[in-house]
């Protein structure tokens, strides 16, 4: 067991619900001949659903789609002309102002055009017609529906900011009846030929609900059933589904469909998923594709990832905890320390951890108020978050403190999440790098509804003993003394009432705060 010098205090407000910096996953591969992701890596496009719930409507909206009935999956992509083209251009390509069928829910322009950007299919033949453009210079996406006309008109148009995770407003389409981009759900060889797809993948079906689901903002459904799928509803294929038989091309999209699954964006034939128009698409790969049963899916519930409903911003699941062997002592390690947490009901905890550009193991030891409980090893890879479900590491009901120790530089951060009905939210913050013997709390309240408390952990093998100083608009109060046991924590609440009525008032042990109604600490 590692452990530092002296002591670490936190201040733990008992609500927050703001998520103030998330470490980022890892980013979806760029658009080839740019440096533009497609939206941030915390985006929900590109958020791993594999530990996700299985949402309540699976069975009737497989069985609606014809999954249930021996349906079959089915490439929409390949050489030219299957699949969908895209375009790279910057700001001095030309611009004009198309006239949409759908005017009152399109981005005005200007927008990308010319006779040099390729769109879907052939001009005339009665398909979609979608022209997808990336201006490399301001990242933006700017993708037109029925874009084939040739005569200043289109169907509808939607421009994206690629480095934000704001959505269309409410009940607007987009190029897509679901009101969402295409660009960022196809298929690309690109990533293929990497080794990776990072994100979710677009498909459809021939019937679906008349209502979406977020991210989703516009539905184009047949009937209102809730049998149907509706837009925005998010698919994945089935963990116990054995892809090792498959080639190592088709394991890679078969992967990003076990983690990060395909999402309804449009009306079509059923269980058609869309990919870029390339030549480098073999026939071999596209009909081992056209083998995957379409009842070896199933929907999710996606609702938890929603930060805000307006945005496309998703919270970051924990996963599974990667194991690891002990390590050998690190070179220069880099210590965090969080002396908030707890794996209570109604409690996420979720550690993140991340090296830019150093492989190997972490250690993290776990303390409660009876001392350390155990330690944890994570095997990291440079350029990529670890995420540790710390309930799952030491159990639940704890009060806990976390040391985490990184075989080098790196960053260590904290989300605790918390759901009780209507009430709900998180705190997320980044270890602190060192433990010192003063800390210094600017802000605090005991008025009314708040209740505030301050959290301590000692990571020495010998008892501290700490003077907690309070002071207020009034000048300072007396000053609370308590002893805090080897290697262990404690958490102490900035009493908000009479002494007399608080039966977990220890005078002993200083746990009896500063009094009711008093602003500061």
């Amino acid at each position: 067991m590692r452990r530092g010098a002296s002591w670490v205090l936190a201040l733990v407000p008992i609500v927050t619900l703001a998520n103030c910096w998330v470490a980022q996953p890892v980013l979806a591969a760029a658009v080839p001949g740019s440096n533009c992701n497609l939206f941030p890596a915390d985006n929900v496009w590109n958020t791993d659903i594999s530990q996700l719930p299985v949402n309540t409507h699976s069975a009737a909206w497989l069985a609606s789609s014809g999954a249930a009935s021996g349906r079959l999956l089915h490439p929409d992509f390949g050489g030219p002309p299957y699949g969908m083209p895209y375009n790279v251009v910057d700001n001095s390509h030309p611009t004009s102002n198309p006239v949409f069928d759908y005017g009152d829910e399109s981005d005005p322009g200007p927008y990308p055009t010319g006779p040099d950007i390729q769109i879907e299919g052939t001009p005339g033949d009665g398909g979609d017609d979608h022209g997808l453009i990336v201006n490399k210079d301001t990242c933006k996406l700017y993708e037109i529906y029925n874009d084939g006309r040739g005569d200043g008109t289109a169907g509808s148009g939607a421009i994206w900011n690629l480095n934000s995770n704001a959505l269309r407003p409410a009940g607007w389409t987009s190029a897509d009846a679901a009101g969402l981009p295409i660009l960022p759900g196809l298929v690309r060889y690109d990533e293929v030929q990497a080794g990776a797809i990072k994100h979710a993948i677009r498909f459809t079906v021939q019937r679906t609900d008349t209502s979406y689901l977020w991210p989703a903002r516009h539905q184009a459904g047949s009937a209102s059933d809730p049998n149907l799928p509706p837009m925005g509803a998010r698919f994945r294929l089935k963990s116990s589904y054995d892809i090792s038989r498959a080639s190592p091309q088709a394991q890679i999209i078969l992967t990003a469909m076990q983690h990060y699954g395909m999402i309804l964006a449009d009306n079509g034939s059923n269980w058609y998923f869309q990919g870029t128009e390339d030549s480098r698409w073999s026939d071999s790969l596209l009909s081992e594709l056209k083998g995957i049963p379409a009842n070896q899916f199933e929907a999710v519930d996606e609702s938890s990832l929603m930060v805000n409903p307006n945005s496309g911003q998703a919270a970051q699941p924990c996963g599974p905890n990667p194991p690891a062997a002990s390590p050998s002592a690190p070179s220069s390690p880099t210590d965090f320390y969080f002396a908030e947490g707890f794996t209570g009901a109604g409690f996420e905890e979720c550690l993140s951890l991340f090296m830019p550009a150093t492989t190997g193991t972490a250690a993290i030891d776990y303390f409660t108020e009876s001392g350390h409980l155990a330690t944890q090893y994570v095997s990291l890879s440079a350029g990529q978050v670890a995420r540790v479900d710390v309930a799952a590491a030491v159990g639940a009901g704890h009060q806990v403190s976390a040391q985490v120790a990184l075989p080098g530089p790196g960053i260590a951060e904290r989300k605790l999440s918390f759901d009780f009905g209507q009430w709900h939210g998180s705190t997320d913050l980044v270890g602190t790098s060192a433990p010192a013997s003063q800390w210094d709390f600017a802000e605090g309240s005991t008025l009314s509804i708040f209740s505030q408390y301050l959290t301590l952990q000692n990571s020495n093998p010998s008892p501290v003993t700490v003077d907690l100083h309070y002071q207020t608009d009034m000048g300072a109060h007396p000053t609370k003394t308590t002893v805090l046991a080897p290697s262990s924590r404690t958490t102490i609440e900035v009493f908000k009432g009479d002494l007399n009525d608080n039966p977990n008032c220890s005078p002993s042990l200083g746990t009896c705060g500063i009094g009711p109604g008093v602003q500061g600490d």
